[in-house]
């Protein structure tokens, strides 16, 4: 094994390293590749490795930091396996740049891929940033990288991820762009639900929303596939319903996987951060809680089961969702209201924000309430109070309908 020097870090250039703003809740980091350095293609079967060291072992399966390992449900990423040549690029090649310039490429829509480019440089050194519209998402950075040449012809493909629509490249003087393209990559699934009407614009929505719906998963469901990348609870409930519909069975793998992660990030021990609370991003380094985001994703797992029939899933974290339920109190006849680590409002307006986030939490509580209750789904324990708090409640908020406002009301009917 051997370092890749080719590829910097803070440690390695210290002062040197472009230190370009990237959002804290990002796990990846911005690439910064210098090509004088370059070991050569060391990923041919031909490469001559023989001076490098074995590697070494570090520890067995499930020590520390490790722990246990668990076999991943997803399905591998798919990769393209060439690269698409973008043909918005086609008037910037085999131009020398007489100065500086940043250029513009049309991938034509937004997609995961990996940046891919030939080039000749006329001296080593020159400095090639490159990055997509993506890069500032509501004031926050997300990956900026940097490319340095060596002296000639050259081919480089970044490894790393990105994602936009539009490549930016900021090219210096004495460079000439031969290709650019990119690898198209990401999670493995296809589109296979479909919509159409007279509406011409509706048609093209539908389809926006499934490339969103694509893209917006890699090893997790992810908000955003730029600032975040984040499987925030609420986020997740969305995109498990329309993948439900639109994707195909692949997709489900991730759902599953999604659900499961439950097991490893919800404690009943009273010691634990939130104890009994579904968490509002499973992996996160620290659990936090919203309560209609964690209701929303808790609904969604009847849904999934609704669509797949995957019961012994849905048995596994059964009590979960039933010990969650159960630490919502009753205040008035109702339930009351819980904040959880921070509030979830469709209105800002801060006389009516608890009124709206209440509603909020009865429109996703009573809809779990009747989750928890499916007689399809069986388990070795019963219910206890739910169905009686269900109709109680139910009651009392009918008698007090009149306090509320008229268009509140109408999305708290729970279906009746």
């Amino acid at each position: 094994m051997k370092r890749l020097k080719e590829y910097k870090n803070k440690n390695l250039l210290k002062g040197d390293y472009p230190n370009y703003p990237q959002f804290a809740a990002l796990a990846e980091w911005n690439c910064y590749y210098d090509a004088r350095d370059s070991v050569g293609k060391y990923y041919k079967e031909d490469f001559d490795d023989s001076s490098w060291s074995n590697a070494t072992l570090v520890g067995k399966v499930g020590c520390l930091p490790f722990n246990d390992t668990y076999l991943c449900l997803a399905p591998a990423f798919s990769f393209d396996k060439g690269y698409t040549e973008a043909e918005d690029a086609g008037k910037y090649l085999n131009l020398t740049f007489t100065e500086g310039k940043t250029i513009k490429i049309d991938l034509g829509k937004d997609q995961q891929f990996s940046p891919y480019f030939e080039l000749n440089s006329e001296e080593d050194g020159k400095k090639i940033v490159y990055y997509t519209d993506t890069y500032r998402t509501e004031n926050s950075g997300s990956f900026k990288d940097v490319y340095i040449t060596k002296k000639g012809e050259q081919s480089y493909e970044s490894y790393p991820w990105r994602s936009g629509r539009y490549l930016f490249r900021e090219v210096p003087a004495g460079v000439t762009l031969k290709k650019v393209g990119y690898r198209r990559n990401g999670y493995d699934t296809k589109v296979i639900g479909s919509f159409s009407s007279s509406d011409e614009q509706l048609d093209k929505l539908y389809k926006m929303a499934c490339d969103t719906l694509t893209i917006c998963r890699r090893d997790t469901y992810r908000d955003c596939p730029e600032r975040e990348r984040a499987p925030w609870a609420g986020d997740v409930a969305n995109q498990i319903a329309q993948s439900l519909y639109a994707l195909d069975g692949n997709a489900n793998l991730l759902t599953k996987k999604t659900i499961l992660s439950l097991l490893g990030y919800v404690s009943a021990d009273e010691d634990s951060e939130i104890p009994n609370c579904i968490p509002l991003r499973m992996p996160c380094n620290k659990l936090t809680e919203n309560s209609t985001q964690c209701l929303a994703f808790l609904n969604s797992i009847y849904e999934y089961y609704l669509y797949t029939g995957d019961k012994e899933t849905c048995e596994l974290v059964y009590p979960i969702l039933l010990n969650y339920l159960k630490v919502y109190e009753r205040k008035d006849g109702l339930v009351k209201y819980r904040t959880g680590t921070f509030q979830w409002t469709e209105l800002s307006i801060a006389k009516s924000s608890r009124t709206v986030s209440t509603i909020s939490l009865l429109r996703m509580f009573y809809p779990g309430r009747t989750t928890s209750r499916r007689k399809r789904i069986k388990v070795s324990f019963k219910i206890e109070s739910l169905p009686s708090r269900i109709t109680s409640e139910r009651s009392t908020l009918r008698k007090k309908a009149s306090q509320v406002r008229p268009l509140m009301m109408t999305a708290l009917m729970l279906g009746q």
